[in-house]
C-alpha cells in the first residue's frame, strides 16, 4: 500500500534524537486512533475505516485523524490511497463536494477543514449558539478579557488575536469575535462570517492548529510564514517536540 510506513528507515531518520526501533513500536501499537498494523505495514487508521465509508464519512474520517486543516491536494492523495478504485479524486472534484456540504469548511488559502472546528453562529441567542457550539460561556467571558484589546473588524484581526491569548481553542477564539461582531440587538448588523474568520485564523504567519483545535502561534517565525501541517508521503515524517519527548520516556523505560 503506498504512502506506508517503514519503521526501519523511520527509525533511522530519528536515531540522531535517541529514538530507537522498539520506541517507535510502543508508539504506534498504543496509538490505535491514529495507526493500524494492516498488511505487515504501519499506516494511518483513517485508511482502513474509511475503506467501505460513504464518499463524504471518507473526508470527515480522514481529516478527524489528520487532527487539523489539510492542503486539498494532500487530501485528494490520502482519498485516491483509501479508494483507488475510484477514477476521480480530483482536487476540482473535492472543492465541488467540500463547498456543498455543511461537515466542511473550504478555506481562503486552499485548505480543507471540518466545519464543527469552527464556531458557527450568525443571530442565535447567547444561550443557543453556545449549546449548538458546545463552549462554555465562562471560558468565553474569561477569553474576552483577555481578547478585549482586539478590533475584530481589522483584516488582521486572527493576528491580534493569536497576539493575545494564544494558545487557544478555534471556537473560543470564534465566540469571541461573533459577541463582537454579532450583537444581540436584532437590528444590528451581522457581519461574523464563521468560514472567512477560520480561514484568517490558520493562515495567520506563525499559527498552527493541533489535534485538539487549538490555535499556536510559533513565535520565532518571521512574518509572512505559515507554518503547516502536512500529510507526507511517508506518513508520517515528522513528530512534534511533545510525540519526541515521549518516545525518549519510552525509550528510557524500554531500556530499564
Amino acid at each position: 500500500m503506498e504512502g506506508a510506513v517503514r519503521l526501519g528507515e523511520l527509525a533511522e531518520k530519528l536515531g540522531p534524537h535517541g529514538l530507537g526501533l522498539d520506541a517507535l513500536k510502543s508508539l504506534l501499537a498504543t496509538n490505535s486512533e491514529r495507526f493500524a498494523y494492516h498488511d505487515r505495514k504501519w499506516i494511518p487508521t483513517s485508511r482502513i475505516e474509511s475503506a467501505e465509508a460513504p464518499f463524504v464519512r471518507a473526508i470527515q474520517v480522514t481529516l478527524e485523524r489528520f487532527g487539523g486543516p489539510m492542503p486539498i491536494e494532500s487530501l485528494a492523495q490520502e482519498l485516491s490511497w483509501i479508494r483507488p478504485e475510484s477514477q476521480d479524486w480530483s482536487p476540482e472534484r473535492l472543492i465541488r463536494i467540500i463547498k456543498g456540504s455543511a461537515l466542511f469548511l473550504y478555506t481562503d488559502d486552499d485548505q480543507v477543514a471540518l466545519a464543527e472546528w469552527a464556531f458557527q453562529a450568525s443571530g442565535e441567542t447567547l444561550e443557543r449558539a453556545y449549546a449548538l457550539n458546545q463552549v462554555d460561556a465562562k471560558d468565553v467571558e474569561a477569553a474576552a478579557k483577555k481578547l478585549s484589546g482586539v478590533d475584530w473588524r481589522a483584516k488582521d484581526c486572527a493576528v491580534q488575536a493569536l497576539k493575545a491569548a494564544a494558545p487557544m481553542s478555534a471556537k473560543i477564539l470564534g465566540a469571541v469575535a461573533w459577541l463582537s461582531l454579532n450583537p444581540q440587538d436584532p437590528k444590528a448588523h451581522r457581519l461574523y462570517d464563521a468560514r472567512e474568520f477560520f480561514s484568517r485564523l490558520i493562515a495567520a504567519p506563525g499559527s498552527s492548529m493541533g489535534a485538539t483545535a487549538s490555535c499556536t502561534r510559533n513565535r520565532t517565525s518571521r512574518v509572512g510564514s505559515v507554518p503547516r501541517r502536512r500529510w507526507p508521503r511517508s506518513w508520517p515524517r515528522r513528530f512534534s517536540s511533545k510525540t519526541l519527548r515521549r518516545l525518549k520516556s519510552r525509550r528510557r523505560t524500554l531500556r530499564r
